[in-house]
Order: C-alpha cells, then sequence, then structure tokens
C-alpha cells in the first residue's frame, strides 16, 4: 500500500487515530456483578474537567469546553448530569452533553419526588471548611428542574444530599450532620469528631458514609450515631478521600492517592464483601478494585460518582453530540460510511489512473 492510500484512509476513516481513551473494568465488571453503568469524575490534571466512563465498553470521554470543575452527579434516572463549574451548576443531557440550563449554586445533589419531578439541592455558599459557615448566610435551597421553581429548606450547607424519600439531609465539617427535615431534628454523628464528604445512603436507612479524621478509613454512621461499617484504605494507597453512595446501596466510589504519587486513583468498594470488625475483605471475596487507575497515564481524579443500572446506559447509546457520547447514532454513521467509501473509491481509481500512465 502506498502512502497515499495510507493516508487516505486516516483522513477518511480516521484509521491509524488515537481513538477515545478505554479503562480496564474487567475486576470492576467482575464486583459489580450483572449492574452496569456510567462513572463520572474530574480529572485535575487536564483542568478540573468532567469526564464519563461506561463501564461497558471502559470508553472514557471528556464534557467538551467546561473546566475548573467538581461534584459531578447523575440523575436517578440515568439522563442528566451535574456539576459544578466556578459559581454556578450546570445541567447536561448524558447523551450527547448538551447543555440544559445553568444557575448559580455549589455541590449539586439529584433528587427525584414520587410525582417524578426532578429536583436539585444545592448551597447559596461554596462552604469547604468551618470558616465560610460561620461567616456568611449559608443556604440549603432546592430547584425544580421542569420549571426552575426553587424552595429555601435548611439554613445551612449540604453536601450529601437529601435521603430518596426527601425527609433526611446530610452534611459535613465541623460534625457530620443528618438533619431530620420532617421531625425538625439534628443528629451529630461520628461522636461529634470532624469528618468530611459526607455522601447520603440512597435506600432511605438514613445512614451517612463520610470519611475519618486522619482520611485512612471509611465510615458509615447511622442516625443513633452506631458506627454500622468501616474500611480500611485500599493496599498501595496512602491518602482516602471524597466518598460517595452510589445508587445502589451496596456500591460506593471514593478516590485515595497512590503511594509514592500525588495521583488519586478511583476506586469501587461493595460494602457487603468488606467484613465491618475488620475493615477488610472478608476471606476469599473482593472488596475493592480499581476504576480509574492514577499510575497510567497523567491522570488525577476527584470527586467520583458512580451511577448503575441493570440496563444499557443512555451515554452508551447517544449521539456523537458535542464530540462526547460514547457513540454515533446509527444513521449519521451509516452515511458517514457511505460517503467515505465513495470518496476512497474514487480517489482510488484517480491514483490508479495517475500511476498507470506513467
Amino acid at each position: 500500500m502506498t502512502v497515499v492510500h495510507k493516508a487516505l484512509l486516516i483522513g477518511v476513516f480516521g484509521l491509524g487515530l488515537p481513538g477515545p481513551a478505554r479503562a480496564d473494568l474487567s475486576e470492576a465488571r467482575e464486583l459489580l456483578g450483572g449492574l452496569s453503568g456510567v462513572l463520572a469524575a474530574v480529572d485535575f490534571a487536564e483542568g478540573q474537567r468532567v469526564y464519563t466512563v461506561d463501564l461497558r465498553s471502559g470508553r472514557r470521554r471528556p464534557v467538551p469546553t467546561d473546566l475548573d470543575c467538581e461534584y459531578p452527579e447523575i440523575s436517578g434516572d440515568g439522563s442528566l448530569l451535574v456539576y459544578g463549574r466556578g459559581k454556578e451548576l450546570v445541567v447536561r443531557s448524558l447523551a450527547g452533553m448538551r447543555p440544559l440550563v445553568s444557575f448559580s449554586g455549589y455541590h449539586g445533589r439529584w433528587w427525584t419526588a414520587a410525582d417524578g419531578e426532578r429536583w436539585i439541592y444545592y448551597s447559596s455558599v461554596y462552604a469547604h471548611t468551618i470558616w465560610p459557615i460561620l461567616s456568611q448566610d449559608v443556604t440549603t435551597w432546592r430547584r425544580r428542574l421542569s420549571d426552575g421553581h426553587t424552595e429555601r429548606i435548611l439554613d445551612w450547607k449540604t453536601t450529601a444530599g437529601p435521603s430518596p424519600d426527601g425527609t433526611h439531609l446530610g452534611s459535613d465539617y465541623i460534625s457530620v450532620l443528618l438533619f431530620d427535615l420532617a421531625g425538625g431534628e439534628t443528629h451529630v454523628l461520628n461522636r461529634n469528631k470532624h469528618g468530611c464528604y459526607a455522601s447520603m445512603a440512597p435506600d432511605n436507612s438514613y445512614r451517612v458514609l463520610h470519611l475519618d479524621v486522619g482520611h485512612d478509613r471509611l465510615l458509615v454512621h447511622d442516625p443513633q450515631d452506631r458506627l454500622v461499617w468501616w474500611a480500611a484504605m485500599p493496599e498501595g494507597t496512602t491518602h482516602v478521600n471524597q466518598p460517595h453512595w452510589t445508587n445502589h446501596p451496596d456500591y460506593a466510589v471514593f478516590t485515595s492517592r497512590e503511594k509514592d504519587s500525588d495521583s488519586f486513583s478511583v476506586f469501587l468498594v461493595r460494602l457487603s464483601a468488606v467484613d465491618p470488625r475488620t475493615g477488610q475483605a472478608r476471606p476469599g471475596q473482593r472488596a475493592m478494585t480499581r476504576v480509574l487507575d492514577a499510575r497510567t497515564g497523567s491522570h488525577a481524579w476527584a470527586y467520583p460518582f458512580l451511577w448503575l443500572t441493570t440496563r444499557t446506559p443512555a451515554v452508551a447509546t447517544g449521539g456523537d453530540e458535542g464530540g462526547c457520547a460514547m457513540g454515533r447514532g446509527p444513521r449519521r454513521g451509516a452515511l458517514t460510511l457511505v460517503m467515505g467509501l465513495a470518496l476512497f473509491m474514487s480517489l482510488a481509481l484517480l491514483s490508479w489512473v495517475v500511476i498507470g500512465r506513467r
């Protein structure tokens, strides 16, 4: 094959060019059993860009244009993505990444009401430590996606988000807090010790997943402040961070710093596979595995969220709008193939005629 023909193949079909990055998810798929889904995470090595990862194919794609992002989360039905960008929250469709709406707020968390309406809970101030909370008017609001209607919920911030039934709300820093919105009570968890990156259980048990003060353990407390589960950091890592429950009560994701490195990998943990007496995997079971491995490539992952399902995720089948969907629509793909073949055959015939005359 001549250099001309190789150039034609690359130009028309993209052969030889690097495709979407793929993660090795064989161990994660084994840990998940028959579940699949979509992971969203932020890469600090690329200006805090949000990436999505299809667990079926392992294909990894960036959200277009936006940098300085954080706290991505996928809606309960798996169709929408919300994340922070500067002082605002951005909502996009997961299939195609089409931007839908943006508004002022921080730490966006999805909630679906009994009538099917989708809401986003968020804080009015970026409060990562005690000082903004004490020095500013920090409140929690929720916004209805269908019409933009907003409601003030709490005179405090939220990071853990609401329980599925909407009766409880979690928060962190200073202490891990559980607000009983219906009963008007506040539960102080973790024996009033400092805790951070709290995440609400997705099953109305009102359990809260969070970090220990030393960032070396994952902890789960119930409303009675009983430590009902804990896990040690993964072997080969030195600093666990940013745990987040998935939409399945038996799975969570978190980041942990690789030993002798400043980069964080994303880990998946199956809670039932961890012995809560030892914080280690039960005999003969795998409890944790890397989903995004910072030891390969130049990535520094943060703020992971994993949406799980038994069906094919929308991100894997949507169109290639914005260059970020996992696949190309069948009609558009077929048309591109036909046009490419026609162009290639015409140019190949022309080059054969020219060469034959020499």
